[in-house]
């Protein structure tokens, strides 16, 4: 099925990740790798985003939504490290 495939494809995605991490890590600081991982894992995602027109009902987002956004994204993550 198509949730099989996708659970798939993220298992494939973070053993490439985590080979990646492997072996850069004597050469790049987690700083660089992760910047990277972050530009890399960026790409595809942008195109995904305008196809699904995200980005042209951004001002449809409420308070309570951009809270919860920011919770994710600052507090939660913080507080993580």
């Amino acid at each position: 099925t198509r949730g099989n495939a996708i659970m798939l494809l993220s298992v494939f995605c973070w053993v490439i990740y985590s080979m990646a991490a492997k072996y850069k890590s004597d050469t790049l600081s987690s700083e660089t790798f992760t910047f990277g991982a972050l530009i890399i894992g960026l790409i595809p995602l942008i195109p995904l985003g305008i196809h699904a027109g995200l980005i042209w009902s951004i001002h449809t987002i409420t308070i309570g939504q951009w809270l919860l956004i920011l919770y994710i994204s600052a507090i939660a993550t913080g507080l993580g490290y």
